[in-house]
């Protein structure tokens, strides 16, 4: 039993009930409850309204007992509440089991729960970025949708169902990798129509070889298409790999690239089936970042965080490297990019295949 209960169950043993007690009762607890205020939620202060209502109906407020209803108002502990700030979850979420906490989404955070008196409260600190699309692949589309993709028609692929055609572009059937552009022996031309599906919360890139050229593909978030500053998040694996296949997630200038600054930034990017790495292509560096992860059957994330103070690449929710100053400060586009290995290698042998597997992928822009 709390202290305020105590004094009504007591009330019949309270002497000296007088108006003038009451008013002073009444203005000791109006102090009490007002000093914490600053404090408490707005529950909390209706709450202890409601005892003292009920105190003043019992009439136990006297002369002798405005300092024990002082003490009492001083010693409740009203139910106080977090604020928060305003932050942006990741669109996808699941169930949570009952009798948990909820998992705190990523980008949003929260301020801490009331100081102790004479504590100032943590300030909550707001992210920079914003969520602008995220998509976890619920909405399916078999192979050969990704086709009629044309930039004439305004970045889309006519093939697409319609709750597609809004967020996805493909490099169009027949244009060349980068093994064709550089004339390497085995090369490719991306096919998006006989290499890419989306099915079982997945988007399938199945890159592959028959007895002549690679068949590649390269999508693109129309979100991020032309942006300046983002952030970029892909969780990906490579089911079976095959030496000969690559991948390079990269942003792509759309304008000329000012002072000396960067005109590509990719992560993540190698061979399917080794490690990959991050790197920053200026007009005469290639600075390069190792990730401690491969393209392999393992799913990886990673996040790519490009803003006018610089880049940071993270893989798993590690800091893998980053680079301060202007990086780069041109819109850029965001391709997701797998095709012909264009290291000099052999490339795939003939007559293979092997899928990349994307679930989740997002894009923010900077809003700091």
């Amino acid at each position: 039993m709390n202290v305020v209960d105590h004094l009504i169950s007591s009330s019949g043993r309270v002497p000296g009930v007088t108006p003038d007690g009451l008013r002073r009762g009444r203005a000791a607890l109006d102090g009490a409850i007002a000093a914490r205020a600053q404090q408490e939620s707005p529950a909390g202060r209706k709450a202890a309204a409601h005892w003292f209502s009920g105190l003043r109906r019992r009439a136990i407020i006297g002369v002798a007992g405005v300092a024990a209803v002082a003490a009492a108002a001083a010693a409740i502990a009203l139910p106080s509440s977090p604020s928060h700030t305003a932050g942006k979850p990741l669109a996808d979420s699941s169930a949570k089991p009952a009798g948990k906490a909820p998992a705190k989404p990523t980008g949003q955070t929260s301020a801490s729960r009331s100081a102790p008196a004479g504590r100032a409260a943590t300030p909550a600190v707001a992210s920079p970025w914003r969520l602008v699309y995220s998509t976890n692949f619920q909405v399916n589309a078999p192979l050969g949708s990704f086709s009629g993709c044309k930039v004439s028609t305004g970045y889309t692929c006519s093939g697409l169902p319609a709750a597609l055609r809004g967020q996805w572009w493909a490099y169009g059937d027949g244009w060349p990798d980068t093994a064709t552009v550089r004339h390497l022996k085995v090369h490719g031309y991306y096919s998006p129509s006989t290499t890419v599906w989306i099915a079982g919360g997945m988007m399938n890139i199945r890159i592959w070889r028959g007895t002549g050229n690679v068949h590649s593909a390269a999508l693109l978030p129309k979100a991020a298409l032309g942006k300046k500053y983002g952030k970029y998040v892909v969780t990906f694996r490579v089911a079976h790999p095959v030496p000969g296949y690559k991948s390079a997630d990269l942003l792509w200038a759309m304008e000329t690239p000012t002072g000396g600054t960067a005109h590509e930034i990719d992560f993540p990017e190698g061979g399917w089936g080794l490690p990959f790495k991050a790197f920053i292509h200026y007009p005469s560096t290639r600075p390069q970042f190792s990730a401690n992860a491969s393209f392999d059957s393992t799913w990886n994330t990673t996040v790519l965080e490009w803003s006018p103070h610089g880049v940071s690449f993270y893989c798993n929710g590690k800091l893998i490297g980053s680079a301060s100053g202007n990086v780069a400060d041109v819109p850029m586009r965001w391709v997701l990019q797998n095709e012909t290995e264009d290291n000099g290698t052999a490339g795939p042998p003939k007559n293979s295949s092997s899928t990349m597997q994307i679930k989740y992928v997002a894009y923010y822009s900077w809003a700091g």
